[in-house]
């Protein structure tokens, strides 16, 4: 399956929830191997605080299909931004923006993407290579 948009910044898939769990709160979620987007933006625009923080994951996208791939696409959340559930998956010139967990999952990704957007300080990032 192929998504096409008219490029980041230009095309966006809009949700606005928040939730405890990533699923439930995600704009977009794919599991269909294969799939292929380009030039889209998701973006979830929940309002999240922090008092609670463990209930208000705000996910612009659930990744769980083998061998998907993202060309030029944007990811936009305030917290849990990319949701790498599982699968093989390729990003190639994203952009990816929040201010907690940015990327997260158990997904063996390729990331050539352009720098993090923070809503923050970026105090840590880490990787596990396999």
């Amino acid at each position: 399956m192929r998504k096409r948009g008219n490029g980041k910044g230009k095309t966006f898939i809009v949700w606005s929830q928040s939730s405890p769990d990533g699923f439930e709160s995600a704009t977009f979620r794919v599991e269909s191997p294969n799939f292929v987007a380009y030039g889209i933006s998701f973006k979830n625009e929940a309002a999240t605080g922090i008092v609670d923080i463990s209930h208000n994951q705000s996910v612009a996208a659930v990744v769980g299909a083998d061998k998907a791939a993202f060309y030029q696409c944007a990811f936009y959340s305030s917290y849990n931004t990319l949701f790498d559930y599982k699968g093989r998956h390729y990003y190639e010139g994203c952009y990816i923006q929040g201010s907690i967990d940015f990327i997260f999952g158990r997904g063996q990704s390729i990331f050539e993407v352009s720098p993090f957007g923070s809503f923050g300080f970026i105090l840590e990032i880490t990787f596990a290579l396999f």
